[in-house]
């Protein structure tokens, strides 16, 4: 259709490049992170087992703060070490019932 010369078509790629270049530097410069932003989540399993643990791994890798609960010993020692696991005699805790954070 040839609607824009070259001239045209250079100007509006150097403005894209532009754009593209220094809008991320402008806004890093002047946005600052609230305190509400960097407030982790709170996130407990019940249960550690291979198809929990790798996503307690995940979730530990960006703004979640996780908490694993089991009641079986094997369990504990075997994944205790790759994510925080809590040993528990039963879930009939008063840890676990009752309460909810938001």
């Amino acid at each position: 259709m040839k609607t824009i010369t070259s001239d045209q078509s250079g100007a509006f790629l150097l403005a894209a490049l532009l754009t593209c270049v220094i809008s991320p530097l402008i806004f890093n410069k002047f946005y600052s992170a609230e305190k509400e932003d960097l407030v982790k989540t709170a996130v407990h399993f019940i249960g550690a087992n291979l198809s929990t643990v790798p996503v307690a791994q995940q979730l530990r890798k960006g703004w979640y703060d996780v908490s694993m609960y089991t009641n079986h010993p094997e369990n504990y020692q075997t994944y205790h070490a790759q994510v925080p696991v809590t040993l528990m005699e039963n879930f009939h805790s008063p840890g676990l019932t009752g309460s909810r954070r938001l």
